[in-house]
């Protein structure tokens, strides 16, 4: 996992490894298909988040642009998954939106 972003850190590197396994075996069962974050389409983002919902953790998912306090972090940037803890408040730059944030 690649993280690039600013003031995230990772606080317990070992769930989050469990936790991307899960999601993986999670779309594995849902779609029956392999997962393609490059595309990152509606479909695939309701797969995310029907994981995210059915997991008993406190999760968001959001795109680059949303700010966001003391929540685990999720986001698919250029087919990468990425997981952080934020400790800190802070916004991750978008270009077509200007800094707002916003949610999947």
């Amino acid at each position: 996992m690649d993280l690039k972003f600013i003031n995230a850190t990772i606080q317990d590197t070992e769930s989050l490894l469990v936790t991307v396994n899960k999601f993986y075996e999670y779309l594995a069962e849902e779609k029956n298909e392999p997962f393609d974050f490059k595309k990152s389409s509606s479909k695939n983002r309701r797969y995310i988040k029907k994981f995210l919902l059915q997991d008993n953790r406190n999760y968001i998912v959001c795109t680059r642009g949303e700010a966001v306090l003391g929540y685990s972090f999720i986001s698919i940037e250029k087919g990468n998954l990425h997981l952080a803890y934020i400790n800190e408040f802070f916004v991750i730059p978008d270009e077509r939106r200007k800094g707002i944030g916003y949610l999947y």
